[in-house]
Formats: structure tokens, sequence, C-alpha cells
């Protein structure tokens, strides 16, 4: 019983798991891995695991020692080469660190998250039909989020980048198995999108008077051209030329008409039955009491 006592007492501690690995693109094993933030580990890094109380789902924080950045992640399975480890490429860009780099992974345990506000880097993205729907089935591939990150959804063979602004209760928050409220800040390009739009709106605006000129224009040149031939044009353009009429020339006033016939006043009396007849005839022509020259 001492015996056990004392092996019991002077077993040796398991250290915590921490170690140095050279990082690969995850596509070169499984491409399907790229979206999330699951990596692959070595076989020897689950039995160093497996000694230890470690708390599931596993976390891990990856840094690089080179540049201070760092971020965290969870795991996919435990299938790499030992002493290497495969990250989706969004992850190691979050590092800056290049295919073959060496980075330090580090087990530990992450508080759930309750708030995460993202900032999308495109304004695209917010014009998605329903981008909290998109965001929420893209964050299933995830375990936790680290602000500061920048991470990556597909849609629609489209890519689109969140930036993790803010997150709590703590820097870095598990969202497996919780309730997060996910907030949105204004996108990076906002302010260009809407300036280009403004801009677009007023050269529109200033484009549509031109337009409507233009359109008045076309739509009066024909009636101004056949106003042209009703006012005395022919069809080549030219005015007509204006044929004198012959006005009806009248009678003075106080000359009988007997005398405009004769020609002379002092007639024989034959001149002046013929000058009768003949005024008779032209009076019964024009009822109104004057006479015309008859050619």
């Amino acid at each position: 019983m001492f015996n056990g006592w004392g092996n019991a007492m002077f077993q040796p501690q398991v250290p915590p798991f921490n170690g140095l690995y050279r990082v690969f693109s995850i596509a070169c094993k499984r491409k399907d891995l790229e979206e999330g933030d699951k990596i692959l580990l070595p076989a020897g890094a689950l039995d160093h695991l497996a000694r230890l109380k470690v708390s599931y789902p596993m976390m891990f924080q990856v840094v690089n020692q080179a540049t201070g950045k760092k971020t965290h992640c969870g795991v996919m399975e435990f299938s790499s080469e030992e002493g290497v480890a495969y990250l989706p490429y969004w992850m190691m860009q979050n590092l800056l660190v290049e295919n073959g780099g060496i980075v330090n992974i580090s087990n530990l345990t992450l508080p759930k998250g309750a708030f995460v506000k993202l900032q999308p880097h495109t304004t695209k993205f917010t014009e998605l039909s329903n981008p909290r729907v998109v965001l929420e089935k893209a964050l299933r591939s995830y375990s936790c989020l680290s602000q500061g990150d920048t991470i990556m959804i597909s849609y629609n063979k489209d890519s689109f980048y969140l930036d993790v602004v803010e997150t709590q209760p703590g820097n870095a928050v598990c969202i497996i198995d919780t309730d997060v409220n996910v907030d949105f800040a204004e996108p990076r390009d906002y302010k260009e999108v809407m300036a280009k739009k403004e801009a677009e709106k007023q050269q529109q605006q200033l484009q549509e008077p031109q337009a409507s000129s233009v359109a008045e224009e076309a739509e009066s040149e024909p009636e101004s051209y056949f106003s042209k031939l009703g006012g005395g044009h022919s069809l080549s353009g030219k005015k007509k030329k204006k044929t004198p009429s012959k006005s009806p020339t009248t009678t003075r006033p106080g000359r009988p008409v007997s005398r405009l016939l004769s020609g002379s006043s002092g007639s024989s009396g034959g001149s002046s039955s013929s000058s009768s007849s003949s005024s008779s005839s032209s009076s019964s022509s024009q009822p109104d009491g004057t006479s015309s020259l008859l050619a």
C-alpha cells in the first residue's frame, strides 16, 4: 500500500501540450477543410493530449513567434506527419506565415461566446438576399473566433472576407453549442461604394434633361416640317410662287354702268337701247347692283 502511494506521489506530471510545428496549407491534404478553422495534427499530438485532462472540444492557440501574430482554432483529425501541421490558408495569412514556416501550437480552454461583431470587406456581402443565414451556415465550420482575425466564407462560388472586430466575453471565444449574438459593422468599402453611387446618380440626373430635350426636338421636327409644307412650301422646301388673282372691278360711285360699257355718254338711241339691254343683262348677272367688266 505504501509502495502504491509512493508511486502515485512520485509519478511524473505530464507537461502541457506545447510544441513547434512546420505548417503547410490544408488544401494540400483536404481542400474541403479550407473553409473553417479546423487543422490537422500528427498522431503524436493525440497521444500527448490523451494523457492530459483536456476539455472537449479541443481548442488550440497558434502563434507565429517571428511576427507575434496569433490565432485560435480547433482540430479535425490527427493524420498529419510528425512535426507537421496543416492549416487553412486564410489562417496562415492572418499569422503571416508561408508554407514551410514554423509556428507554436498549444492547447487551451476558451470561454463560450456571447457576442461577436463582424465587418465585411465588401458591401457585396451585405447585398446578399439574407447575409445572416449565409453567415450562420458558414460558422458551423468554425470552433472559435479571435478578435483581430479575418475569416473567410464561401457562397455561390464567391469568397467573402470578414474581420472579427469584437468578441465577448474575451478576446477569443468558443462558438460551439452556444447562442451568439452577431452584429455587423459598416463594410470597409461602404463609403467608397456610396460615393460612387451618388456620382452615378448625379450623372444620370444631368443626362436626363439632355435626353428629354433631344427627344422633344426629334418629336417636334416632323411637325415643323409639315407645317412648312402647309404654309405654301413645296416638297423641295422652296416657297411656291403666288399667282396674282383678278380682283373684281367695281363701278365708281355715281357712274352708271351703261357709261362704262358704252364708253361715251352721247350715244344714239340704238346705242342707248343696246346699252340698256347690256345693262339689264349685267344687272341680272350681278344681283347686288354692281357689275364687273366682262373680258
